[in-house]
């Protein structure tokens, strides 16, 4: 695998993990979903929609990275721990 598309790759992973449990913690504080035993059928699961959100804005993120793969090397070096993070409250908080 070329250095670049590594890059790349682990942008793109690091972002959506990111972005996943962002989106999960702010959609269970600020818009609370109703309870699954009291709706008989949903139009949409809120899981799935959050899952793309994060793998649209990842594959964004990824191109961006492989286009400036020194810059997203530094970048990637500081996100670890902040990713790490926001997985570990979404996590704990709500799960």
């Amino acid at each position: 695998m070329p250095p670049r598309l590594g890059i790349a790759l682990a942008a793109g992973c690091t972002g959506a993990a990111l972005l996943y449990s962002l989106l999960r913690i702010v959609q269970a504080v600020l818009l609370p979903e109703p309870d699954p035993a009291t709706v008989l059928w949903s139009e949409h699961s809120g899981f799935f929609w959050r899952a793309w959100i994060a793998a649209y804005a990842a594959g964004a993120l990824a191109f961006v990275a492989w286009l400036f793969p020194d810059r997203a090397l530094r970048l990637l070096a500081r996100a670890v721990m902040p990713v790490a993070i926001a997985v570990a409250v979404q996590a704990a908080l709500v799960p």
